[in-house]
């Protein structure tokens, strides 16, 4: 798989986990990057490939993104060449052992793809245009329920799903004056009231950071909590990349908007771009959340992950796992009882021709 970066993205539910490879081509003389994500099973503790996923023919940069929850896979495809765009999502069902396409969403022109899956709900965030779009799986089709906009620019540009489905956190960045495109960067939260059957806005954190392109979101398995992470926040004496994840609850005095309740940096003086990526484990126990932060670039390119287990308010750096070697360790997370899968989509393999990509998988203590 030369060049095909995989572990460009990653999730993993249970014994079954998803790998994207978006730079993936047909064939050496196609430069075309089709992409592709892949299936990967536990068998007796050790994680095996099991199946490449087939989203059909004439969609370009499969695997993107990719999340899986329980018995279903989505897979996104949001193209790259040729222009105009072609963007879509696919939906795959676990039967028995195999994984079948059960549904495709779009196709879209409305730019790149974020997704997320979280019980009977799919998020899709359309960055490019600033909205999300939400489905609900009813009689094992997934049908668009509510088109979620906001005065955020790239809105949608990173996805979290509570656990039970009942909220969303969507990153993107709001203008900081007139013509700017690079504005603050920020959270959108919205709840899903049963009552109304709606999805309604809940609040939003503003005013993070500037660079907002990157940003990631993660939901803790409280549900209440979130992170958001701006890797791109500069260490002043340095100028680099260090990266800032800040830890957010409701502000009890306001209806409307989310606090900071901690914070956490990157390694003053290294372009480490801590927070490219965030995950917390939903299985952890109540009121012990365990959230795992990739910095990819740190140890130039190495890359590393660091996991901070939080009581309350209070988060304590527990472990920090590094590659040893290039691979921007960190660029992908994800993590599920315990165990967190690291996207290095840069590795190469001494014995391949190219940066073909791994995935590390360790275990939380």
């Amino acid at each position: 798989m030369a060049d095909a970066a995989f572990g460009h993205s990653v999730s993993v539910s249970g014994g079954w986990a998803v790998v994207g490879a978006p730079y993936q081509w047909n064939n050496a003389s196609d430069w075309l990057a089709v992409g592709a994500a892949y299936m990967l099973y536990l068998d007796q503790g050790i994680w095996t490939h099991h199946s490449r996923l087939d989203v059909g023919q004439g969609y370009n940069c499969t695997g993107a993104a990719v999340a899986i929850d329980g018995d279903w896979v989505a897979v996104s495809s949001p193209g790259d060449y040729p222009s105009p765009v072609i963007a879509t999502v696919s939906l795959f069902k676990r039967e028995g052992d195999s994984w079948t396409l059960m549904q495709q969403v779009g196709p879209s022109q409305e730019g790149a793809i974020s997704v997320a899956l979280a019980a009977d709900v799919l998020a899709i965030g359309y960055p490019a245009v600033g909205h999300l779009d939400m489905y609900r799986r009813v009689n094992g089709v997934y049908q668009q329920e509510r088109s979620l906009r906001s005065n955020a620019m790239h809105l949608g540009q990173s996805l979290a799903l509570a656990k039970d489905g009942t909220r969303v956190v969507a990153g993107g960045s709001w203008p900081a004056q007139p013509g700017d495109i690079t504005g603050m960067g920020g959270a959108t939260v919205y709840d899903y009231h049963t009552d109304k059957a709606d999805w309604r806005r809940a609040g939003a954190a503003e005013d993070v950071c500037r660079k907002a392109s990157s940003m990631a979101v993660a939901i803790a398995a409280d549900g209440l909590t979130f992170a958001l992470s701006c890797p791109s926040v500069l260490d002043t004496s340095t100028r680099r990349d260090a990266g800032l994840v800040e830890i957010y609850q409701k502000d009890p005095d306001s209806s409307v908007n989310f606090i900071t309740v901690a914070s956490m940096r990157g390694d003053q003086g290294n372009k480490a771009e801590f927070g490219t990526s965030l995950c917390y484990d939903h299985s952890a126990a109540e009121g012990e959340e365990v959230l795992v932060v990739g910095a990819p670039h740190e140890n130039s390119d190495q890359g590393s992950v660091f996991v901070y287990k939080a009581q309350g308010v209070e988060y304590t750096l527990d472990s920090r796992q590094v590659m040893g070697q290039v691979g921007q360790l960190g660029a992908s997370l994800t993590i599920d009882n315990g165990t967190i899968m690291a996207g290095a989509p840069v590795y190469s393999d001494p014995t391949g021709d190219g940066e073909e990509g791994e995935v590390v998988v360790f275990n939380v203590i």
